[in-house]
């Protein structure tokens, strides 16, 4: 998906199978009202992909190369999966961003990983993330190890 400046969609875009979307452009998309669970991935190089209304994307990969990645308040609450249940791995990289507008929320990822660098399993948010900008948090439940656990018998 490509977009010229103050193109803006507004699509219910929903992909299911194996679709990917990759989306290079100048402007916002939104995309609401739609539930999409592929075994592809969402790649965002430039421009922004803004979810809300309801809006749900459960695959295994989402990447942010450059541009943003947003999470309205409207969104669903689930919005990458159900809590533990979740088998989406964000990606961030480079210039990539992540804007979670509302702390009403907490968005659930399997893992997170920025720049080649698996972050340990916890909550992220602007306070504490680089990459995050907004009030919203992200909870990764998987990651990088806390430490090395060594058992003597």
């Amino acid at each position: 998906l490509n977009a010229k400046a103050n193109m803006n969609s507004g699509a219910a875009i929903r992909c299911l199978d194996q679709a990917s979307l990759a989306y290079s452009g100048a402007s916002t998309q939104t995309i609401g009202f739609a539930t999409s669970t592929t075994s592809g991935s969402l790649t965002i190089n430039s421009g922004a992909i803004a979810f809300e209304r309801n809006a749900k994307w459960h695959s295994p990969v989402v990447t942010v190369n450059g541009g943003s990645l947003i999470v309205r308040p409207s969104a669903s609450t689930n919005t990458f999966g159900v809590g533990r249940a979740t088998e989406t791995s964000l990606f961030v990289n480079g210039t990539g961003r992540l804007e979670l507008q509302s702390g009403a929320y907490t968005s659930t990822v399997r893992t997170v990983t920025f720049d080649g660098k698996l972050l340990k399993r916890g909550v992220y948010s602007a306070e504490n993330c680089q990459f995050i900008t907004g009030e919203g948090a992200l909870r990764a439940v998987s990651g990088r190890p806390d430490g090395v656990t060594i058992v003597v018998r």
